[in-house]
C-alpha cells in the first residue's frame, strides 16, 4: 500500500514537472512572437493608433451591436456617444500632431455616428427621439397628447440659424423655439422637455370627467399645471404691485401654446439656475422680464429705434443665458461665500442666500433694469454696501443691495426661544400671584384672584412690544427707506 501511494505522488511530481515546462516554452514563444510582430502592429504616431482603434471600435462593436436580432436601444445610444468622443478626440490629436489628413473611411463612419446620435439620443424617462417611438412608454395616451401639444409650433418665426437644423430633424417643438430665441443650453431643453410632458401627462390622466378624446391635451390639465408653476410669481407681482407678464389673448387658438411657451420658459430658466434656485424671487424677477419678451416675440412687436422685430435682450446664441445672465449673479453668490471664511465670519460680515433674496422684495430691483445693468445696487459687494450705509447721513436712502443683514450677539438665544422664555416668565408671575394671596389652587377661580392673575396679559403685551422692536427697524427699512426712522434701529439692536 504505501509503495502504491509513493508512486502516485512521484507520478504527479512528473506531470507539474511537464506542465511547468510547457508553460514556460509556451510563454516564451508567445514573448518571441509579440517581439517580432510588434513594430508592425503599433502606429508610429499616436494618432494613426487612435485611428486604428476608432475604425476596430466602430467596425466590431457598433455595427454588430447595430445588426444584432435584438438591439438594446440605451447600449446603442451609449455605443454611439461614445464614438462620438472618441472621434473628437482623434481630431484633436490630429491638430496636436498637425496631421490633416484623415481616412476616407473613419470620415464615412463619424458621418454615420453623427446622423445615428440624432436618432439615438439619452434621456432620462422618456425616449422622445424615433427610435423610442415603439417604447411602451410612449404608447400611453396622456403622454402622447402632452407630446402633441408640445410639438404644435404653428404660427411661430423661426431664426434663420435654425432653419437647416429643423429641416433636418423635422420634430422640433416649443422648448426648441425658446432655445433659439433665448440661448437656453442643449441639454437642459431635453431634461425641461420631460419634465413639462410627465407634468402635464401625470395631471391630464387624472382629470375627471375624462377628456374626450384621451390623446388630446385638455385645458384643465395645462391651467393646473401652470397655476402651480406660477402660484410665487404671481404672488410676488401682487406684493410688489406690478401686473404679471402672463399675457393670454381672449378669444384665439393658439392660446394653449401661449401657455406652454410661458410653462417652458419658467422650466428652462429654473432648470439652469444653478444655486440661484435658492432665490425664488430672483428667479421671478428674470421670468418676470422674459416672459414680457416673450409676449413681444409673439406680438410682432417693432422697435421704433431700428424699425425690426424685437428681439430678446440677450440674444440667442449657443449658452447666453447662462453666461450673461445666471452667471453675473453666480459671481455675487460666490463673492458674498467667500466673505463667509467657512462660515467663521460674522453673519453682518456678508450675506446668505436669503439677504440676497431680500433684494427681489422690493420695487427697487426694478432699477436693475433688463438688461441688467453691471452698476446696479445688487452687483455690489458687501464691503461697498457698508460705506453705502455710513454714508447715510450724506445721500438718504442708501441701503446697498440688501435690505436685511442678519446680525447676531449673546441675546440672539433669547431672541430665538422668545415664546419659551415668555411662558417661564408669565408661569413665574401666576406662581407669585397665588403665593401671595395664600389660596389653594381650587380657589383661583375667585374673582379677586382672577383680576390679580390677569395682571399676566399686561405682561405678555409688554414682552410682545420687546419681541417686536426685533422687526420693527427691518420692516421701516424696508418700506419706507427714511433716515428718522433710524431710531427704532437703534431700539433694536440690544435685541438682536
Amino acid at each position: 500500500m504505501e509503495g502504491r501511494i509513493c508512486g502516485d505522488f512521484i507520478g504527479c511530481l512528473e506531470f507539474i514537472r511537464h506542465w511547468i515546462c510547457f508553460e514556460w516554452k509556451r510563454l516564451r514563444l508567445l514573448k518571441d512572437e509579440n517581439a517580432s510582430t510588434l513594430p508592425s502592429r503599433v502606429k508610429k504616431t499616436d494618432a494613426r493608433e487612435i485611428e486604428s482603434f476608432y475604425q476596430q471600435y466602430y467596425e466590431h462593436y457598433v455595427r454588430a451591436l447595430d445588426k444584432g436580432e435584438q438591439a438594446d436601444r440605451a447600449q446603442l445610444g451609449k455605443a454611439y456617444q461614445t464614438a462620438g468622443v472618441l472621434f473628437e478626440v482623434l481630431c484633436a490629436v490630429n491638430k496636436t500632431e498637425k496631421v490633416e489628413e484623415v481616412a476616407p473611411e473613419i470620415i464615412a463612419a463619424a458621418e454615420d455616428v453623427q446622423a445615428k446620435k440624432e436618432i439615438y439620443t439619452p434621456y432620462n424617462i422618456l425616449p422622445l427621439d424615433s427610435a423610442g417611438a415603439s417604447q411602451s412608454i410612449m404608447q400611453l395616451e396622456e403622454v402622447k397628447a402632452s407630446v402633441a401639444a408640445l410639438r404644435n409650433t404653428r404660427g411661430l418665426n423661426w431664426p434663420s440659424s435654425f432653419l437647416q437644423h429643423r429641416k433636418k430633424s423635422g420634430e422640433l417643438d416649443l422648448l426648441d423655439w425658446l432655445r433659439a430665441m433665448f440661448g437656453f443650453q442643449r441639454d437642459n431643453v431635453r431634461n425641461q422637455r420631460e419634465h413639462l410632458i410627465l407634468l402635464l401627462a401625470n395631471v391630464h390622466m387624472r382629470l375627471s370627467p375624462k377628456p374626450e378624446p384621451l390623446n388630446k391635451l385638455d385645458d384643465r390639465a395645462v391651467n393646473a399645471v401652470m397655476n402651480k408653476l406660477f402660484k410665487n410669481y404671481k404672488t410676488w407681482c401682487k406684493f410688489l404691485g406690478r401686473k404679471h407678464s402672463l399675457r393670454l389673448l381672449q378669444g384665439q387658438e393658439e392660446v394653449q401654446q401661449r401657455k406652454m411657451l410661458y410653462m417652458g420658459l419658467y422650466l428652462l430658466i429654473w432648470g439652469e439656475a444653478a444655486n440661484v434656485r435658492f432665490m425664488p424671487e430672483c428667479l421671478c424677477y428674470i421670468f418676470h422680464n422674459m416672459a414680457y419678451e416673450l409676449h413681444g416675440l409673439l406680438a410682432g412687436n417693432v422697435s421704433i429705434v431700428t424699425g425690426e422685430n424685437i428681439k430678446p435682450s440677450y440674444g440667442g446664441d449657443d449658452e447666453s443665458f447662462l453666461r450673461k445672465v445666471i452667471t453675473p449673479i453666480y459671481r455675487v453668490i460666490e463673492q458674498e461665500a467667500k466673505r463667509s471664511k467657512g462660515g467663521k465670519a460674522s453673519h453682518a460680515a456678508w450675506c446668505n442666500y436669503d439677504d440676497l433674496n431680500e433684494y427681489f422684495w422690493s420695487t427697487d430691483c426694478f432699477s436693475l433694469g433688463w438688461p441688467m445693468r453691471d452698476d446696479g445696487d445688487f452687483f455690489k459687494t458687501t464691503h461697498a454696501m457698508k460705506q453705502g450705509r455710513q454714508a447715510a447721513d450724506r445721500k438718504a436712502g442708501s441701503t446697498g443691495k440688501s435690505y436685511f443683514i442678519e446680525t447676531r450677539s449673546f441675546w440672539h438665544i433669547f431672541r430665538s426661544f422668545d415664546r419659551l422664555w415668555t411662558f417661564y416668565i408669565l408661569a413665574l408671575q401666576a406662581m407669585v400671584v397665588i403665593a401671595w394671596k395664600n389660596v389653594s389652587p381650587l380657589d383661583i377661580f375667585r374673582k379677586d384672584v382672577l383680576y390679580s392673575l390677569s395682571s399676566i396679559f399686561i405682561t405678555a403685551a409688554f414682552l410682545r412690544f420687546l419681541q417686536s422692536m426685533e422687526f420693527l427697524p427691518a420692516s421701516c427699512n424696508f418700506h419706507l427707506k427714511h433716515n428718522h426712522w433710524n431710531i427704532f434701529q437703534d431700539l433694536g439692536q440690544p435685541l438682536r
